[in-house]
């Protein structure tokens, strides 16, 4: 039972302990519920949140994907195939379409990479003023 006399499931936790073993806010959580990420907490008799060690578990899958890129939106796609078990087709193609991003995505940056190497041999250290960086810069912005 818990200090206020209700029933307590073994290994559940009220929001801020939940919260702090987590690693993250009790808003963080409450966020997480109204996105569908966490399913709704079971509440006990004085109403409070009851978290059960899976859900910090859940947390954790969340804050790990969060640094791995993928949205929120991405997420509750493969938290649902997670819990209603779609297959590992789904599951798979959501994950080869975040690989398919981060590729273009790491494209994008080396083609920017290459272009500023390029202006930077160009400029030379030289302290003529206008620097071709800053003349090549603005040709770029008008194009």
């Amino acid at each position: 039972m818990g200090p206020s006399g209700e029933i307590r499931y073994p290994h559940s936790m009220r929001i801020g302990e939940a919260a702090r073993r987590a690693g993250v806010s009790v808003h963080t959580l409450r966020f997480y519920e109204r996105q569908g990420l966490l399913p709704r907490t079971v509440r006990s008799a004085a109403n409070y949140r009851d978290y059960s060690l899976a859900a910090l578990e859940r947390v954790a899958l969340i804050r790990q994907a969060q640094r791995l890129g993928f949205t929120l939106t991405e997420l509750r796609g493969l938290l649902e195939g997670r819990d209603t078990g779609p297959g590992c087709a789904e599951l798979r193609e959501i994950g080869e379409r975040k690989l398919a991003r981060i590729d273009e995505e790491l494209r994008r940056l080396r083609s920017m990479r290459a272009s500023i190497q390029k202006l930077l041999r160009t400029c030379g250290g030289s302290t003529v003023s206008p620097c071709l960086v800053e003349i090549e810069l603005h040709r770029v912005r008008r194009d």
